[in-house]
């Protein structure tokens, strides 16, 4: 299989975030990060986090068919955090690197089939996801699976 490469296009405005452009798709950006909870916009961080959520999600989804499993609810919630919020802001003397400490990820599925079934199907789902799988290399991800 030939490589496979994905683009995005992003023009910033003026003020600050912008517009991504991908395929035939646009959506607004906000800032790289925000620490109002009135801000406009979803910050780019925010994306970053619901990327992962929707990865894990879709993965966990496009695989149960194969682990002959019924996914009758699911929901993933994600929660980013960081010891040096000062540093994304630029301030002067602080130390170290803009970046999350670590990433909380729980993941709520419910299925008719046994908690043993829904641990193999989440370790392939954990195998084929590409964001959660470049995250982990840079981020330590807390990852907690709960069954109904």
């Amino acid at each position: 299989m030939e490589t496979q490469e994905w683009r995005i296009r992003f023009r910033g405005e003026p003020g600050g975030g912008g517009v991504a452009y991908a395929r035939g798709h646009q959506f607004a950006v906000g800032d790289p990060v925000s620490f109002d909870p009135l801000h406009s916009r979803i910050t780019a961080l925010e994306y970053l986090l619901a990327a992962l959520a929707a990865d894990l999600a879709g993965s966990l989804r496009r695989l149960a068919p194969r682990h002959r499993i019924v996914i009758n609810d699911l929901e993933v919630a994600v929660k980013g955090m960081t010891d040096r919020p000062l540093v994304f802001l630029g301030v002067v003397g602080e130390e170290g690197e803009a970046g999350l400490d670590r990433i909380e990820v729980k993941v709520y599925v419910e299925t008719g089939s046994s908690a043993e079934e829904v641990r193999t199907l989440w370790q392939g789902a954990l195998r084929v996801s590409a964001i959660a799988r470049m995250l982990g290399g840079s981020t330590r991800l807390e990852l907690e699976l709960r069954t109904a």
